[in-house]
């Protein structure tokens, strides 16, 4: 959050986003709970934070392309099949809108994070939401509903064959993408 903030030079930059100030973790045992400083930012909270760039007047032609979207033509080589899903979900009311949850399972995992106003975003990993939501014992009692969810999508590490030709590079996603439910990159928010 700190580089953000520098980068556009907003130090206020989402500072009255709901926080998250524990992580509670279930490795196969009793849940843990660890100390976590975050802050929830939807993709939209972000865009509308953040200021829009205006495109400079370009006097010349381009001749270079820059593509940051993963590309069907060039389909990447992947370490593994993972898929995972996300959903909106409305949380019950015993649920800590100060906390976020990850449990892991025989068959992925499961990540749970509070957006406040007692709705959430649950991410499954390795099965889908609903037969991980039957195996659970620390997630499932905090939903009470599953809301909308979106189509299941690669969730394992992933890179371009090729990153760069005499007239393009590819970089973000195009180029590499990994796990996101591994740790370290398990998280909850934008860390503060």
């Amino acid at each position: 959050m700190a580089l953000i903030r520098d980068v556009f030079a907003a130090p206020a930059l989402l500072a009255g986003g709901p926080r998250i100030e524990r992580r509670v973790v279930a490795w196969g045992g009793a849940p843990v709970a660890v100390a976590h400083g975050a802050i929830v930012a939807s993709e939209s909270a972000l865009i509308e934070a953040l200021p829009m760039p205006v495109s400079p007047e370009v006097a010349a032609p381009v001749n270079f392309m820059v593509q940051a979207a993963p590309s069907p033509a060039q389909p990447p080589h992947r370490f593994g099949s993972r898929r995972a899903a996300a959903a909106e979900v409305r949380l019950r009311a015993a649920a800590d809108s100060a906390s976020c949850w990850i449990e892991a399972l025989d068959a992925g995992w499961l990540f749970l994070v509070s957006d406040a106003g007692g709705a959430g975003w649950l991410l499954g990993v390795g099965d889908t939401l609903e037969g991980a939501l039957v195996r659970s014992r620390l997630i499932a009692p905090l939903i009470a509903e599953i809301r909308g969810q979106s189509g299941s999508f690669d969730a394992c590490p992933r890179m371009a064959e090729e990153a760069h030709g005499e007239d393009w590079l590819l970089c973000g996603t195009a180029a590499i993408a990994f796990d996101p439910a591994s740790p370290p990159s398990a998280c909850c928010g934008i860390s503060a």
